[in-house]
């Protein structure tokens, strides 16, 4: 991920712990923590069809500059949005989407609802996480959820632990057995943390400076996203102190192109109106 910026969006988070960064993906693969996950592969989505023509259509609706923006695409500056948006939901621990976050800390474990979204929002606004965190570790049974995945990540490394210590010493992540056993230990616990259900997101620094932030891990081929949208604009439009950020994500293979024109929309500033034109066009059938 060398020469990726630093932040995904505004006021972003610091990264995970250093120490984590060659483990996480060891165990990523090794435990199938994330099996099937979408990230760049089209795991869990059909393929899209060639869609310059909705793109084009798009920019000329939104009143976007057609020669800048072709520009823009066909420069390559923003090819690094969709390795860069991918990485960024990794560490999040996102592996569907709409996922919404909040201040850069905290999860929308319930389905993306206006009543839902204000819940937590109030939460926030009214500095009361800790009761709402545990009225949602009650409602989905957050700690024996989180128990059964931390069984099962540490049966498939166990089962793998010799080859992944080996690995872990040769590449430097540790100096010795005792020191990677203990990596290993707080690596299991970090990656429970991570894609277990629990509202609150590990390693993460909170952000929003004065707002209440929400961000939306989605995508255009996305029916969940699509359907949120107008919710996601009203609860904008009542709400001053709520800011809002979409991160587009590749689920769908062949998406990528959508992606990167958005993107180039958004120099323009033009992305509300070009993201909005691409979810009509998308689902103009649905």
């Amino acid at each position: 991920m060398e020469g990726l910026p630093e932040q995904p969006f505004d006021n972003a988070p610091k990264m995970p712990k250093i120490k984590f960064k060659h483990i996480l993906v060891a165990f990523l693969i090794v435990a199938g923590v994330a099996s099937g996950y979408f990230l760049g592969k089209g795991a869990t989505g059909f393929a899209v069809a060639d869609s310059s023509d909705v793109i084009t259509k798009c920019a000329v609706q939104s009143g976007i500059n057609l020669d800048s923006f072709k520009t823009c695409i066909n420069s390559g500056v923003m090819d690094y949005v969709v390795q860069q948006n991918s990485y960024f939901a990794m560490i999040y621990g996102i592996s569907y989407t709409p996922a919404v976050i909040f201040n850069c800390k905290y999860r929308l474990v319930d389905l993306p609802t206006k009543e839902s979204i204000m819940e937590i929002v109030t939460a926030i606004r009214n500095n009361d996480m800790e009761n709402y965190i545990e009225m949602i570790n009650e409602k989905y049974n957050i700690t024996q959820k989180r128990q059964q995945m931390f069984d099962e990540i540490k049966q498939n490394v166990e089962a793998n632990k010799e080859s992944i210590m080996l690995e872990m010493i040769q590449s430097g992540d540790a100096r010795n057995e005792e020191e990677a056993e203990i990596i290993i230990a707080e690596t299991i616990e970090y990656l429970v943390d991570l894609y277990s259900p629990g509202v609150e997101i590990p390693e993460m620094e909170s952000c929003g400076d004065g707002f209440i932030k929400m961000t939306e891990f989605g995508e255009y081929m996305c029916p969940g996203c699509y359907v949120i949208e107008p919710v996601i604009q009203e609860i904008l439009a009542e709400n001053k102190d709520v800011s809002f950020e979409f991160i587009a994500v590749p689920i769908h293979e062949g998406i990528e192109s959508q992606i990167i024109a958005g993107e180039c929309a958004r120099e323009q500033g033009k992305f509300d109106l070009f993201k909005s034109c691409l979810f009509e066009e998308n689902f103009k059938d649905y």
